[in-house]
Parts: C-alpha cells; structure tokens; sequence
C-alpha cells in the first residue's frame, strides 16, 4: 500500500496471537512489534496435552475452527451435534469419527503426545534470542491460555535482545475477556 512505510506490527488473540509468534520464528525483516493476547505456546505442557493428558475438548475446537474446509454438512437436524456423546466416546482417538468426519489434526495431535519434532517446530524455545521486537503481551487471571501468553513473556524478558521493550498487561478476565 502507498501510504505503508514498510513496517508491519501485529496483533490478535489464542490463535491469532500464536500466528504472531510463529511468524516472528520467521524473522521477517519489515516485522516491528507484536499485540499478544491468550497465545498458546507451551506445547505439549497446556495443549492440546495437559502434562500427558489429552482433553476430549480439542475436538471441538478442531470443529470450530475447522471452518467448511474440512467439515461435511454435520449440522443438519438437529442443528447441533450430540456434544455429551461425541465428548465421551471412546477410544478418544476415533472421537472425530463419533462427530461424523476424520479429523486429521487431532489424529496427528494424537500420534504425537511427546514434545516431539512435530511441536519442536510449532515452539519458540530456542528462539527468544533472535526476536528483537516490542511486545505487549494481554492475558486475564483466569485465562486457560495464561501459561502460553506468560511462557512468551518470560522467554522475552530472560533471552530476547528487547528485554526493556515487553509490557504485561493482566487483570480480573478469562480467556473470551482478554482485550485483542
């Protein structure tokens, strides 16, 4: 755009905020500042693994943000799928069969529940060093995401280069609270 000077911030929150991470990874020369709010980003310690323990409520985000790439017409009658039943089945790795579709995210999520190469390359340990970027970082007390956002925060603060230009800004929200 003509009125662009070249530089480029970013801002969003849980997954847009983890886009900003992951591109930043990337280095990107005309990448000047980031607004991070609720990203996750300790994987395999707050997602989609707790400490070695899968939630079946992955699937349902996986539904949610599949978006009509990926879904088949699930929604016909009734309108919403049998959320308790499809939570519950089991074996939890055909839980996307009992939606109605293969899910092939969560069945890769499934093939690796070890901080594998997998989420080694989805992660920014290692790679705080590199990021010399202003970085406001957003996340609420009750926050679900709170670890990834704080987990980005400290590896700013103890590695980045930019450990005088990152500002926390936390309060008394959840994760649907937290300002994006």
């Amino acid at each position: 755009q003509a009125w662009c000077d070249g530089k480029v911030g970013m801002m969003g929150g849980s997954y847009g905020g983890f886009v900003q991470w992951i591109a930043a990874k990337e280095r990107p020369p005309h990448l000047t500042a980031l607004v991070s709010t609720a990203a996750a980003g300790r994987w395999q310690e707050e997602l989609p693994f707790r400490f070695g323990i899968t939630a079946p409520y992955w699937i349902f985000w996986l539904n949610l943000v599949g978006g009509r790439s990926l879904q088949q017409p699930i929604y016909s009658n009734p309108a919403v799928p049998d959320w308790p039943r499809i939570l519950t089945h089991r074996p939890l790795r055909d839980i996307d069969l009992a939606l109605g579709r293969t899910n092939t995210v969560w069945r890769t999520w499934l093939e690796h529940n070890t901080f594998d190469d997998y989420w080694q390359q989805l992660s920014l340990r290692g790679h705080f060093a590199q990021l010399d970027l202003p970085v406001l970082h957003i996340t609420g007390w009750f926050d679900g995401d709170q670890w990834g956002e704080l987990f980005y925060w400290h590896g700013m603060l103890n590695e980045s280069p930019a450990p005088d230009r990152q500002r926390l800004l936390s309060g008394p929200r959840d994760h649907a609270g937290t300002p994006t």
